[in-house]
């Protein structure tokens, strides 16, 4: 089943006819599967971890690619 869900504010409105999301004013998007990251959830984490990966420690100044996932993959519960 394909659903809207809304990029700005994460909501996920499933299958609406209308274009913008009646929460805050945004386009929708389409998408079938998991949710993604809304942008200012990504960006407080990011922020939160003072932009280093948890892991081991590398930085984006340091010219590490910085990815924001699960520690426990979504599929494995």
């Amino acid at each position: 089943m394909m659903e809207k869900y809304c990029t700005s504010c994460g909501r996920v409105l499933g299958d609406v006819d209308f274009p913008r999301c009646p929460y805050c004013g945004e386009q929708l998007s389409e998408r079938e599967g998991k949710q993604p990251i809304p942008d200012r959830v990504r960006h407080e984490v990011f922020k939160r971890d003072g932009y280093r990966c948890r892991e081991c420690g590398a930085s984006r100044d340091e010219g590490a690619t910085l990815e924001i996932d699960h520690i426990v993959p979504v599929a494995n519960g």
